[in-house]
C-alpha cells in the first residue's frame, strides 16, 4: 500500500434517493450518523486488501 504524509480526502458523491436511504437505515437500524458510516467504509477501503484491489478495479474500468 502506498504511505504518505500527506492527508487525503475522499469525496463521494451520493445521488439525493441515496442520501436518503442511508440516513434512514443509519439513524434507525444502526442508531449511528450517516457520516460514521461513510468513515467506516472509507476505513476499510483502505485496510482490506480484497475491497482496495476491487475498488480499484472499479475506478480503472
Amino acid at each position: 500500500m502506498l504511505q504518505t504524509d500527506r492527508a487525503t480526502r475522499v469525496k463521494l458523491s451520493l445521488p439525493p434517493y441515496v442520501a436518503e436511504m442511508l440516513t434512514g437505515w443509519a439513524v434507525f437500524e444502526l442508531q449511528v450518523t450517516p457520516e460514521e458510516v461513510l468513515e467506516a467504509l472509507a476505513e476499510e477501503l483502505c485496510g482490506n486488501e480484497q475491497l482496495r484491489a476491487f475498488v480499484a478495479g472499479l475506478v480503472a474500468n
